[in-house]
């Protein structure tokens, strides 16, 4: 921020000095160039700064994509050892915790509902 309010300082009054005619040709140009040289060593600071950002963004990026290789490459070797179903069609029917298949078409209806009769009544000739 410093280094801006001099320069700015340095254009101003360079301009002031001029227009007075104060300051011969000479040394306007020296004032000009080093306003140009400062400017450019800003612009050559800020080129390494965004340059060693950007490779260390890249380095980051790197272990950040070999993480994810090896990740993936764990999940498709745990993959590749799972067993797989059985080539025998029968085997599955032997498996004791699979869920027993239909026999048949057939639903379970509800039985019709039958008149209460109790065993224990006395009957007709009791009387």
């Amino acid at each position: 921020m410093i280094k801006y309010f001099f320069l700015l300082l340095a254009c101003l009054t360079g301009g002031t000095l001029a227009q007075d005619g104060g300051i011969d040709t000479q040394t306007q140009l020296y004032i000009v160039a080093g306003i140009l040289g400062g400017a450019c060593l800003l612009l050559t600071i800020a080129s390494i700064y965004n340059s060693v950002t950007i490779i260390g963004l890249q380095s980051k990026l790197a272990v950040l994509q070999a993480a994810g290789s090896a990740t993936v490459k764990a999940i498709s070797n745990v993959a590749e050892n799972t067993p797989k179903m059985p080539k025998d069609p029968y085997a599955a029917r032997n498996d004791p915790y699979r869920r027993p298949e239909p026999r048949g078409d057939y639903r379970m209806e509800r039985q019709p509902s039958r008149p209460y009769h109790d065993d224990r009544r006395p009957g007709p000739n009791y009387y």
